[in-house]
This record gives structure tokens, C-alpha cells and sequence, in this order.
């Protein structure tokens, strides 16, 4: 009883601890405002109305409907809810993970399930942001927040439906069957390079149906679920494609490669992808995989017995399914462009990725204590310190760095509320050329300087991208920063 007990002890330690960590990212954003497309998203609401600014988009920039539609929705609430949305996404995000762990955890009779599935949710979005070295934009921009997270957190709440549906017998009807396509077509709604992972990840599963042990009746209700989304994402892919949108912004893809050399150029990027992201961020991926170690030795009773085949077909099925998604992330922008996109853009093959390498490491842990009972002791307590070492050095400093952006950011956000209210009143009285305080320069705010908050706002050039959109929001002539 004492035994157990300290092992629950030592694991709340360490979950709080990670849950903290990532935690820090809900209470910075606490701070955040307008930033760069945000002044564009708001002019179109204001100027166009909620169903005129649909058809803005729709014809002048992206056919991306589902964004459009949040996007514009989240507008509708003012400037009031943006401090607010990267705790909501966050906290939507740990509960998508968990809604699909449970089950599993469950049926493998883990200790404090519900603790387990918020450990590795913390690990997994504090590793998909750590990969991220501009994380702002996926954190704190209200534009990224509404397209980046939301593929991956709405097919973690689709396989969390799926994995429960899949208990109950009933086929699956023709109604069922719209209900599935449906949702996959407003998921896919979000992002080009969401909705061709979402449709990778789904023929990649259909392929890998005879691995997992799924008979009968479940598994003619599984084809029919991953064929009605299939349909559904392919459906969300031709429209999103279709948009007369795309012919303003294919101005930036003059140059498209020849698909040959951009074919292969793809298959060796999404083979180097993995190797490259750890090399870059060691003992981030690190720590995950000890975290996979620590909720098997930690959390899991008893000891299963796996043959080293099966463990084999585990590992490949794994790894397909996330180069799959890899692939599939990198590919929209390698065919049109030659190159690997933007790393905001590849935020749910981070997020794959995260998974995969903690994944492997519960493996591990499972594999060594079936092989090697007699080290399970001493495997059990030097994985746990191998884990605290990593966290110390990765974790640790990167969270009191957060806590050091505290002051700055909220120096910043009284700036920003001041300067919006300004702006504001400017526009009621008619003045029409409005001078602001260039943020770069301001000396409360040099721990900014290279973030998004700073990067994101007006420049001294008057016709600059940026001040435009504010010039549109704020129905102003000239916005100019000294």
C-alpha cells in the first residue's frame, strides 16, 4: 500500500508540474490582441456583415469556409474574447486527447486514468509547441489560433466518437453515415494542409483496419465510418479548391516546380522529417519518450506479454500512420512551391509526431518489463530520473523564461488597450492620419522585440501591410508608427 502510494505521489508531481507548464500558455494569452490578419478579418465583418464577409473571402482570398465561418463568428464578440481564446483552444485540445485515451486507458486497467490522459496531454502540446521556434503564431494569434489547432483537435474528437460508436453493434445506417461525411467536411474546412492530412490519415487507417483487432460487425462499421469521412474530406478538398479566391493568392506560386522533381523531393522531406525535428529539439522529444516510461511503469499493473512480432507490426503501423500525416502536411506547399511550408502550417504533424515518440516509449516500457522482470525496479526508477534530469534542463528553464514575458506582456496589452482606444475615438471624430508609438522602440517591451506581438503590429512604413488592415478596421486614412 505505501509503495503504491508513493508512486501516486511521484506521478501528481510530475503531472502537475507538466500541466503547469503548459498551462503557462493559457495565462500568457491572457494578453494578447490584434495582430496582423486580425485587422483584415475584423475590416471584412464590419464592413461586409457576418454572411457578406463569407463571400468576401470566398471570392478575394481562400476558399477555407469553415475558418471564414469561426473566424467571423469569434468576431462578432468584439476584441473581448481574443485574451481568452488560447486558454479555450488549449483546454479544448487536452480534452480531445483525453476523450480519445480513455477508452484505451481504461481497458488496460491504468491507475487514475483521467490523471494519465492529462499527463500525456500536457507532454504532447508542450512538445508540438516546443517545435514550433516562432510559437506565437499558433499560441497567441487569433488567426493561427483559429486554423492551425483546429484539424488536429477536431480528429482527436472524431476518433474519441469513433472508438465509442464502435462499441455499440447497430450498423450504420445512411443517416449515420451523412452525419460522419458532414463532419468531416466542416472539419476539413479550416486549412488546404489540414483537410490532406485529415484525408491521408483516414486511407491510411482503412489500410491498417486488418492490424487492429477489430472483427464482425465492428469492423464493416469502421470501413463505413473512414469511408463516409473519406468522402467528406475529399468533398471539403474540391471545394476549398474551387474558391476564385485561390487565383488572387496563386499570385505567390509563380514558379511551381515540375511535379517529378517535387514528387521526389517530397518523399525524401517526409523520410528526413522526423530524424530532422529531433535533431533539432533532442531533449524535448526526449522527454517524451521517458514520459512514455514513466505512465507504464508508474500507472500500469501487472505486465503484459507481447512476442517481438507484434511489437515489430505495432512500431511500423505507428510510423505509417504519422509519416503518412507527415507527408501529407508537407505536400500542399511542396507541389506548389518546391519547399517544406511555414511551421505553424506543420503544427498537426508535430502533434503526430509528439504522439509517436511518447507512443514508443510506453512500447518500450511495456516490451522491457516482459523481457526483463527482474530490472524492472531498477528500470522503473532510473527511467523516472532520467526524466527529471531532462525536465530540468528543457522544461524547467523554458517555463521561467515564460514567467520572466509576464510584466512585458502586460505592459504591452495596456499599450495596445490605450493605443485601441485612441484609434477608436480617432475615427468618431474624423481625424483621418492617426501617428502611434512604434512598439520596437518601446524599452518595457525588449523581451518582445523578436515575438510575434512586435513582428505583428504597425511599422514606420506607412503603406505597410499590417497598418493597412488597421487603417480598414479603425475606418482611418493613415495609421503611421514613430
Amino acid at each position: 500500500m505505501q509503495k503504491i502510494q508513493r508512486e501516486s505521489i511521484v506521478f501528481l508531481i510530475v503531472s502537475i508540474f507538466m500541466f503547469a507548464a503548459l498551462a503557462i500558455y493559457g495565462y500568457l494569452g491572457i494578453f494578447t490582441r490584434y495582430m496582423a490578419d486580425d485587422y483584415y478579418t475584423a475590416a471584412a465583418l464590419r464592413e461586409n456583415g457576418f454572411w457578406g464577409a463569407q463571400q468576401f473571402w470566398w471570392l478575394n482570398w481562400s476558399g477555407r469556409y469553415s475558418f471564414t465561418f469561426l473566424v467571423s463568428l469569434v468576431e462578432l464578440f468584439g476584441l473581448r474574447i481574443v485574451p481568452i481564446l488560447p486558454a479555450l483552444v488549449i483546454s479544448t485540445w487536452v480534452f480531445g486527447i483525453i476523450w480519445v485515451c480513455l477508452p484505451f486507458l481504461n481497458g488496460l486497467k491504468f491507475n487514475n486514468p483521467v490523471g494519465v490522459g492529462i499527463f500525456i496531454a500536457s507532454v504532447t502540446l508542450w512538445m508540438s509547441y516546443r517545435s514550433v521556434d516562432d510559437y506565437p503564431q499558433i499560441v497567441f494569434w487569433q488567426t493561427g489560433i483559429l486554423t492551425y489547432p483546429i484539424s488536429p483537435i477536431l480528429f482527436l474528437l472524431g476518433s474519441g466518437m469513433v472508438v465509442r460508436r464502435l462499441v455499440v453493434p447497430a450498423r450504420i445506417r445512411w443517416v449515420e453515415f451523412g452525419l460522419w461525411l458532414l463532419f468531416a467536411f466542416l472539419g476539413g474546412g479550416f486549412s488546404e494542409t489540414g483537410v490532406a492530412i485529415q484525408a491521408m490519415l483516414l486511407v491510411t487507417l482503412m489500410i491498417l483496419v486488418p492490424v487492429i483487432k477489430v472483427d464482425g460487425n465492428k469492423r464493416k462499421n469502421l470501413y463505413s465510418i473512414l469511408l463516409a469521412s473519406l468522402c467528406g474530406s475529399l468533398a471539403s478538398l474540391l471545394v476549398i479548391s474551387i474558391s476564385p479566391g485561390n487565383l488572387i493568392r496563386s499570385g505567390s506560386f509563380q514558379n511551381i516546380p515540375p511535379l517529378g522533381s517535387s514528387i521526389m523531393g517530397l518523399l525524401v522531406e517526409t523520410l528526413l522529417f522526423i530524424p530532422k525535428l529531433i535533431d533539432g529539439h533532442t531533449t524535448t522529444f526526449a522527454l517524451g519518450f521517458l514520459s512514455g516510461f514513466f505512465i507504464v511503469y508508474f500507472c500500469l499493473p501487472g505486465i503484459f506479454q507481447m512476442s517481438k512480432l507484434s511489437f515489430v507490426k505495432i512500431l511500423a503501423a505507428s510510423l505509417l500512420f504519422v509519416e503518412a500525416g507527415i507527408c501529407a502536411g508537407i505536400m500542399p506547399a511542396y507541389i506548389l512551391r518546391g519547399s517544406i511550408p511555414p511551421e505553424r502550417v506543420l503544427l498537426f504533424p508535430y502533434f503526430l509526431v509528439a504522439c509517436l515518440v511518447l507512443y514508443w516509449g510506453g512500447l518500450g516500457a511495456v516490451y522491457f518489463r516482459s523481457a526483463l522482470p527482474k530490472l524492472n525496479h531498477f528500470i522503473k526508477w532510473m527511467s523516472l530520473s532520467f526524466l527529471l534530469v531532462i525536465m530540468s534542463i528543457s522544461v524547467v528553464p523554458y517555463f521561467l523564461s515564460q514567467l520572466q514575458l509576464i510584466l512585458p506582456l502586460r505592459e504591452y496589452s495596456l499599450i495596445w488597450d490605450e493605443r485601441h482606444r485612441l484609434l477608436n475615438s480617432a475615427s468618431t471624430t474624423g481625424v483621418k492620419v492617426f501617428v502611434v508609438e512604434d512598439l520596437s522602440r518601446v524599452q518595457s517591451l525588449r523581451l518582445l522585440r523578436s515575438r510575434l506581438w512586435i513582428t505583428g503590429d504597425f511599422e514606420t512604413i506607412p503603406d505597410y501591410w499590417i497598418n493597412h488592415g488597421a487603417e480598414l478596421y479603425y475606418d482611418v486614412d493613415q495609421i503611421i508608427a514613430k
